[in-house]
């Protein structure tokens, strides 16, 4: 996979590292105690990404930053679990929240296969087909595909 090099800029200085795996019993319970089931795709996420704060450009304002937040606990306790599974409905697959970004605006989603999209309330948009396609988005100020 090619990533591109803001990504990787951007995940190293937030603390990533291509070998990290880190421990993700708390948010599996989190997940489990709120009805959501979650995939190898997804376990396997967390333990790279999980508990990130990945500072990215600000959307269409590069000289101000924002923060995409891994981090499936806080997403779970900002949206209510019948907006997920609306949601749900429309990528037409299972879905999680993984985490949240613009200021806690949106919620970050991923699916059973590891796309990722991005929701608040009636808007719902896809950023990619994995992790690293999402931060491209964000990092390169792409719009996203409405849904």
């Amino acid at each position: 996979m090619n990533i591109p090099n803001k990504v990787i800029e951007c995940l190293t200085k937030s603390g990533w590292y291509s070998s990290r795996n880190i421990d993700i019993s708390n948010y599996e319970e989190a997940y489990k105690s709120e009805g959501y089931k979650i995939s190898e795709t997804i376990i396997e996420f967390l333990k790279k990404f999980g508990g990130l704060d990945i500072i990215i450009p600000a959307f269409r304002r590069p000289e101000c930053t924002d923060k995409v937040y891994i981090d499936p606990i806080r997403a779970i306790n900002g949206i209510y679990r019948g907006n997920v599974l609306e949601y749900e409905e429309r990528v037409g697959k299972s879905v999680v929240v993984i985490g949240e970004t613009q200021n806690e605006q949106l919620v970050l989603i991923m699916d059973e296969n590891g796309e990722v999209y991005a929701a608040f309330d009636n808007y719902l948009a896809k950023l990619g087909n994995n992790i690293y396609e999402a931060l491209d988005t964000f990092c390169e100020s792409k719009q996203p595909i409405e849904m």
